[in-house]
């Protein structure tokens, strides 16, 4: 392997790595947050029983529902590709088409973990005080105005350390790769990295199918090294160990 390759490896997986990180984090919380809003709303008819059915994702077996998301996404006997296909659409390669199987880790990864921001944000929506939009819709805000200002800010405090969290944990998510693409399809370099492989993910495949321990070694210290920036990070955004006054 040539100095460019050895060096153009961590460039293309870190680049992928933290593009989904921020990728999935975007989308759970978006999603979460906006079904929370949603759901929140006590003019949605029918709204406890949209809750207990939005939750299930949740409370399924990883591994089951990883394993039936694989089908759901098979090209030949899908029943993604089977509803295309009867609508003269074809059937696209979601796991061994680079872009395609990309796409499908984040949505997947947000079907998975938005319950869990959906919980969250509708726990702090239900403490904010209704007295605060009564007196802000008496004096003249409108709904977005409202939300602006005083559920954002409500909402702020308590998400905002939770974001770092799922970045970081998303960021080191390999289990969740590994079972549904195993980090394929292959790539055209010699690296014998796959296309959605994440820096975890490559690091535990290489380890076990190759003898170069040092650079995998070195990779891993990065890892912990990023991990460890992460935890400071949000230790400090957070206010965490700091003294009472």
């Amino acid at each position: 392997v040539t100095g460019v390759q050895t060096c153009a490896l961590p460039i293309w997986l870190f680049a992928w790595t933290f593009a989904f990180a921020i990728s999935c984090t975007v989308v759970n919380v978006g999603v979460g947050g906006a079904i929370a809003l949603l759901v929140n709303n006590p003019r949605l008819p029918g709204r406890l029983i949209f809750r207990a059915f939005l939750i299930l994702p949740w409370a399924l077996p990883f591994t089951i529902a990883v394993v039936a998301w694989r089908g759901v996404l098979n090209t030949d006997f899908g029943a993604i590709n089977a509803i295309l296909s009867s609508l003269g659409l074809g059937r696209p390669d979601w796991l061994n088409d680079p872009n395609l199987a990309k796409l499908c880790l984040v949505a997947v990864n947000g079907w998975f973990s938005f319950p869990y921001f959906m919980v969250l944000i509708l726990s702090i929506l239900q403490a904010i005080p209704g007295d605060l939009y009564e007196v802000a819709e008496i004096d003249g805000a409108n709904a977005w105005e409202r939300f602006i200002h005083i559920t954002i800010p409500s909402l702020r405090p308590a998400l905002a350390p939770l974001i770092v969290v799922q970045f970081a944990f998303q960021f080191n998510n390999a289990s969740f790769v590994y079972a549904l693409t195993n980090g394929q399809p292959p790539s055209l370099d010699i690296s014998g990295r796959g296309e959605t492989d994440i820096l975890t993910s490559y690091l535990f495949s290489q380890v076990r199918n190759s003898e170069n321990f040092g650079q995998m070694a070195a990779l891993g210290t990065l890892i912990f090294i990023i991990i460890i920036v992460l935890s400071l990070f949000n230790m400090r955004f957070t206010g965490a160990f700091r003294e009472a006054k």
